[in-house]
Formats: C-alpha cells, sequence, structure tokens
C-alpha cells in the first residue's frame, strides 16, 4: 500500500490503509472509486493556452472540492446538485467542452452574459443560490456529425461488399480450375 501511497497521480479520500486495500478485493466496485481518485485528467480543453499546470489545476478545481456536488445521469444528462449556504459563485468540479450546454436552476447559463466563466482548465464558475443549487449538463454535436457518421457507415459497408465480392471471386476462379 505504501508504494501506491508513493504515486503523486493519485489522491487518496481514506487514511486508513487497510480500508483502501479492502476495498480493491470488495464487491461493491464502487468503494475503491470512492476511496482513490486519479488526478490525471484523459483530456482538457485548452482555453487558455496554459497547458503546462493542468494536472496541479486539475486536483484543485476537480477533485479537492468534489465532495460536495452530487453527480447523477438523467436523460444523457449529467446532473450536479448541491447545497449552498449564501448566494456567492462557486466552481462546479466538470469540465465544460465547446458544445457544452449549462442550465443552472432550470435556466439556461451562457459565458456571453456574463452568468459565468470558465477556469483554465474549464471548469465553469457560477453563482449559486442559497439553498439547493442544480447544474444540468449536456452536449450538443455538430450539424456536421449525423453527415459524417453516415458517411462512415457507407464506406464501410462498401469496403465490406468489395471485400466479400473479392473472396467470391477467388473461390469462383478456384472452383473452375
Amino acid at each position: 500500500m505504501q508504494s501506491l501511497k508513493k504515486l503523486s497521480t493519485l489522491v487518496f479520500n481514506s487514511k486508513n490503509d487497510s480500508k483502501i486495500h479492502d476495498s480493491f478485493y470488495s464487491t461493491d466496485l464502487i468503494s475503491i472509486l470512492n476511496l482513490v481518485q486519479k488526478k490525471t485528467p484523459d483530456y482538457l480543453p485548452s482555453y487558455h493556452g496554459s497547458t503546462n499546470k493542468n494536472y496541479k489545476l486539475y486536483g484543485h478545481y476537480i477533485i479537492s472540492d468534489n465532495s460536495r456536488f452530487t453527480k447523477s445521469v438523467h436523460n444523457n444528462t449529467l446532473v450536479v446538485t448541491w447545497n449552498g449556504k449564501k448566494k456567492t459563485s462557486v466552481n462546479v468540479p466538470i469540465i465544460r467542452y465547446y458544445n457544452t450546454n449549462l442550465i443552472l436552476n432550470k435556466q439556461q447559463i451562457t459565458g456571453r452574459k456574463h452568468q459565468y466563466h470558465l477556469t483554465k482548465i474549464g471548469t465553469p464558475v457560477v453563482t449559486q443560490k442559497k439553498g439547493k443549487n442544480t447544474l444540468v449538463v449536456s452536449y450538443n454535436i455538430g450539424n456536421w456529425f449525423l453527415p459524417i457518421m453516415y458517411l462512415v457507415i457507407i464506406t464501410w459497408i462498401s469496403c465490406l461488399t468489395y471485400a466479400v465480392l473479392k473472396l467470391l471471386k477467388k473461390l469462383k476462379n478456384k472452383l473452375q480450375i
């Protein structure tokens, strides 16, 4: 366990080594995910051109304050809820990508109207109200996506058809010899 704790890419949410160790072998698969988190992002947008300190910023903006927020998935959207003690700005530990839609407390918010701003790694800083807050996060695919997807499908079907026809031609030639 000590060698695992030496990894700077992991964050441990428990100081109890045996609890962490046991979670690796538990039938409750979520337990290890609650106790150990990786602090290396898979992908972060480059909003402000700085990528050198992203790992540290990811640990600060995503991992360190994550326990106050509850996340769930409903109808292909990510729903983030938390309780605010007062009306103030709060960093929400999610990443906003280019076509991401944000709905805070049943109202769509946009960066253009200064309803939120983004940190260097793309986490939105929104104004929470006192009490329960809900942020619904969804992603709009571009208009180009479906035509490209159809083109990919047609290409695969064409390639498979070509391969089958070529194979049939070879088999036919072998049978005639």
